[in-house]
């Protein structure tokens, strides 16, 4: 279960987080909202279940807030309206509204707010219980995670083709036609204070940060964020014109401002690397290496440190080769392959006991592999926060490592866990692909569907996913999606009043003809015989 703490002072909303033991209610606390338009983008994005918020915001209020959420038919979220304003004419529309609780902020306790959130949740179980909703539409509960493998493929260059690229950037309505690109590696760790903060206590202000750097970058500038794990994320700026030193300013302003918003409100310090400066999407993967150098080689005490193309390559000319790797174990992980992931992790291993000297770069690239597994792998943090769990900052301990001996005893923990992993749920984990692209083919059926094109937006190549379909599905893939499609024709035909032909249409079937040609081989009899046969029946 979700909750969203919506309110335009940040400290309200912490004060209300830390009044309750959330984690006794089975609730995920989202990132924070500031005012009621953030609020109604996140209820969009994130489908929370219950969401406290206050009346008076700019932008948007929280009354307007939830009478938009209740225009568009939404049963969830459950608000809880929180203000200062202990007014009956608030009330009587709160109440209009169906809002659950009216809570006055000064009158505030623990205990008012635990019996409001318990109200709150045994609601939410109700309608979901009655009406058997689930928090996410199939095509929700796939968009998060196949868009951040999208960009780990684009950050370590993965795609197998341009027109792979296109495709999927297309699929997941993202746009790249810039002129100019770069990618900021951004770390939110207190570098200068001495302590990093523990993996798991991290996780809220984590994500907080992403977000507070999302919504103030891009009102400076075009861009992505994308988190990497607990402590990093990156930026990729991209700019209409070739304009390249109006980019940089216009970066260099954004990134200053959101340093500062951020240690406003979480008294964070972020260190930025800016990679350098690219012309096409293709090359967005250099840029984000470069900034990934810069991170690693860097001893400036700013905060914001842009790659600079005069100065010394050496660092960059000496680096370990990762590009190589970097197919072979997105690849690996695909077709979660034992044998081909212990191999890769020797080759590795071997390459840094043969340059003992190469910590930076050593790091560098266990820090790939460490982004590729969790990434890639469903569950992926979980699986290596697992692994790491007898570390006192878990994964994040890569980061300070003194010696490659130290980074190659990581990889091997690494390794070992990994495929201790797999080895132990290989056919769950497949049966896991092959369930998320059925439902994927269920949620699109009135689209065109072919293989190369599902393959293309699920990361994996097209003979792997038919070869999952064939073992675990009884099938091939096309013939999957066409009994889909078959069965949301017999239920069109029987429920709505529609011809054949708009039926054909409505499926994307190329013709009528070859609509009908795919009815009778399923169904067993043409449409036309079964809209006749269902019209009859009693």
């Amino acid at each position: 279960m979700k909750l969203l703490i919506v309110d335009d002072e940040p400290l309200v909303s912490v004060g209300i987080e830390s009044m309750l033991n959330w984690k006794e209610y089975d609730i995920q606390l989202l990132p924070h909202a500031f005012n009621g338009e953030q609020a109604l983008k996140m209820i969009e994005e994130y489908r929370p279940d219950i969401v406290i918020t206050d009346i008076k915001m700019p932008l948007m209020s929280g009354l307007e807030l939830i009478r938009e959420c209740r225009s568009r038919n939404y049963e969830l979220p459950i608000f809880l309206l929180l203000t200062v304003y202990e007014d009956f004419e608030y009330a009587k529309e709160a109440i209009s509204y169906n809002v659950l609780d009216y809570l006055i902020k000064l009158d505030l306790t623990p205990d008012i707010l635990k019996a409001a959130v318990e109200r709150a949740v045994k609601s939410v179980d109700k309608i979901k219980n009655e009406n058997n909703i689930s928090q996410f539409s199939l095509k929700e509960q796939m968009l998060s995670s196949i868009q951040n493998k999208f960009f780990i493929y684009l950050l370590h260059n993965l795609f197998e083709s341009t027109e792979q690229f296109q495709l999927q950037s297309e699929n997941l309505g993202l746009q790249f036609d810039f002129g100019l690109f770069s990618v900021a590696y951004c770390y939110t760790g207190n570098r200068y204070n001495g302590a990093a903060p523990h993996a798991e206590a991290s996780v809220t202000m984590s994500v907080s940060i992403l977000q507070i750097a999302k919504e103030l970058l891009r009102k400076h500038i075009p861009c992505y964020t994308v988190s990497m794990d607990l402590e990093y994320f990156c930026i990729i700026f991209c700019w209409k014109t070739k304009d390249i030193q109006e980019f940089l300013l216009t970066i260099r302003e954004a990134m200053e401002n959101m340093c500062e918003m951020i240690y406003s409100y979480f008294h964070a310090d972020v260190k930025c690397t800016l990679g350098e400066t690219v012309n096409s999407a293709s090359s967005i993967s250099a840029s984000y290496q470069t900034a990934r150098l810069l991170m690693s080689s860097s001893d400036s005490r700013e905060h914001i440190v842009f790659y600079n193309p005069d100065s010394p390559k050496l660092l960059i000319q000496n680096t370990f080769n990762i590009s190589i790797f970097r197919k072979e174990f997105s690849l690996a992980f695909e077709e979660f392959n034992i044998v081909k992931i212990n191999s890769l992790f020797h080759d590795i291993i071997v390459l840094f006991q043969n340059k003992p000297q190469k910590l930076l770069q050593a790091t560098d690239i266990s820090c790939n592999i460490l982004h590729l597994c969790i990434s890639l792998l469903p569950s992926g943090e979980e699986i290596v926060m697992d692994i790491f769990s007898d570390e006192p900052e878990n994964y994040l301990t890569i980061h300070s490592l003194t010696s490659v001996m130290q980074v190659i005893n990581y990889l091997n923990k690494l390794n070992k866990g990994l495929c201790q992993y797999i080895e132990r749920e290989q056919k769950h984990l497949t049966n896991h692909i092959v369930a998320n692209i059925r439902k994927y083919i269920c949620s699109h059926v009135c689209e065109r569907i072919t293989q190369r094109e599902v393959a293309a937006i699920f990361g994996i190549t097209s003979n792997y996913l038919s070869i999952l379909f064939r073992k675990y599905n009884d099938t091939c893939f096309n013939d999957y999606v066409n009994q889909v499609k078959i069965e949301k024709a017999k239920e069109l035909l029987r429920t709505e009043n529609l011809k054949v032909y708009e039926v054909a249409e409505i499926l994307n079937f190329s013709s009528e003809f070859y609509f009908s040609k795919v009815f009778k081989n399923i169904a067993g009899c043409s449409p036309s015989s079964y809209l006749q046969k269902h019209s009859s029946s009693p």
